[in-house]
């Protein structure tokens, strides 16, 4: 639980449990792409990383962590209300 790690002031354990997450989300993309390509494209660019081969050699093959900055990005899904509102309104105009 990251919260308590930082409410703890355990800035070591908190920092390694994040770098953890960020690791297994990017690693993720590589895994998404042939799935989800526009998402997994989407996620991956929030780590400044792009998905080619050379970057599944370094990033998911190399089996340890590597440090990374994420980037401000929009959100990676739309929420479920925002959709059904907006097909409301496509069914109620004429």
């Amino acid at each position: 639980e990251p919260w308590v790690l930082h409410k703890n002031n355990e800035s070591e354990k908190l920092e390694a449990l994040l770098s953890l997450i960020a690791n297994a989300l990017l690693q993720s993309s590589f895994l998404l792409y042939a799935f989800m390509p526009k998402s997994a494209t989407k996620l991956a660019s929030a780590f400044r990383v792009e998905i080619t081969p050379n970057n599944y050699e370094r990033f998911f093959k190399a089996k340890k962590l590597q440090d990374m900055i994420l980037q401000d990005t929009e959100p990676l899904f739309s929420k479920m209300e925002k959709i059904e509102k907006a097909e409301k309104a496509g069914e109620a105009s004429p």
